[in-house]
């Protein structure tokens, strides 16, 4: 491709910023996103631009262009999380794969643990 702003340095042999990696003007070489970001697109020209990890997912290196995986069952992920046990599911609440909201027991329901990963897990009230 032809030369970006990002390289000025290379002329007509610069090439566009990978996906995964920024590159300030005046690089030589890609800077990887961060941990805890990824960037599905090319041209990046600062780390602001390298997207939080999604909810729900991880991001555990660098140079990420999608998301890790989700995140496990009996955690859940907020955004920009780097692992998939991020935070366990606090109690009263249950956490599927995925999970980057807490789902609270359903009414008539209870629980005193942390770590559920399912409604199921809820005690009913007696």
């Amino acid at each position: 491709e032809g030369a970006n702003t990002t390289t000025p340095t290379l002329g007509s042999n610069a090439d566009i910023c990978p996906a995964g990696s920024y590159c300030p003007e005046g690089t030589d070489e890609p800077i990887s996103c961060p941990e805890g970001t990824f960037s599905p697109t090319a041209g990046l020209q600062t780390v602001g631009e390298c997207l939080n990890c999604t909810a729900g997912s991880f991001c555990n290196q660098t140079g990420l262009t999608a998301v890790s995986g989700l995140c496990l069952p009996r955690y859940y992920c907020v955004e920009g999380s780097t692992r998939p046990d991020q935070q366990i599911c606090p109690e009263g609440h249950y956490c599927g794969e995925g999970t980057f909201d807490p789902t609270p027991c359903p009414n008539g329901t209870f629980s005193n643990s942390t770590g559920l990963d399912s409604e199921s897990d809820c005690t009913h009230c007696t």
